[in-house]
């Protein structure tokens, strides 16, 4: 009898307590990044804080919200490496159309060695990197929508 109580409360909490939205079939936004300050580049592997605000054309109110933001290190192949992480581990989610973001975020050179080996080779030098918004297309997948002028920063991949 417990065993089905439990079950039951299961199914009942799983089918109303979850929410998703088809971020797939949401029309393209755009953002605008304007008065974007680098706050803390000091070239050493640690973090780089800045501020910006922001505005969203086409904005879509949802829960959670489609916007995220992240900083995109550019590597060798001209391609970008970023996180959805910023430097206390929490992501970047942008839910108001407009305002103004104030983050630090983690360098690349600034991880565990694992990642480091992985990433520091790949690394265009001098760091080279921009600040992006983007709106999710799919549970695992995104478009920038937004970003900032390249910013170079003098720095070795080298301890």
């Amino acid at each position: 009898m417990k065993y089905v109580i439990v079950l039951l409360m299961f199914f009942t909490l799983a089918g109303t307590g979850c929410t998703s939205v088809d971020y797939g079939s949401l029309s393209p936004s755009k953002a605008n990044l304007t008065n974007i300050v680098v706050v803390n580049d000091t070239g050493k592997n640690d973090t780089i804080a800045f501020s910006l605000d922001y505005s969203i054309e086409n904005f879509h109110s949802s829960d959670p919200s489609p916007y995220r933001c992240s900083v995109q290190f550019i590597l060798e192949d001209k391609r970008s490496y970023g996180s959805a992480l910023d430097a206390s581990g929490s992501a970047c989610e942008i839910k108001d159309q407009q305002g103004t973001l104030v983050m630090a975020w983690p360098v690349p050179l600034n991880t565990t060695q694992v990642q480091r080996s992985r990433l520091a080779k790949d690394l265009e030098l001098p760091l080279r990197y921009f600040i992006a918004i983007h709106q999710l297309t799919g549970p695992r997948s995104s478009t920038i929508i937004g970003k900032s002028d390249v910013v170079t920063r003098s720095i070795s991949n080298e301890e």
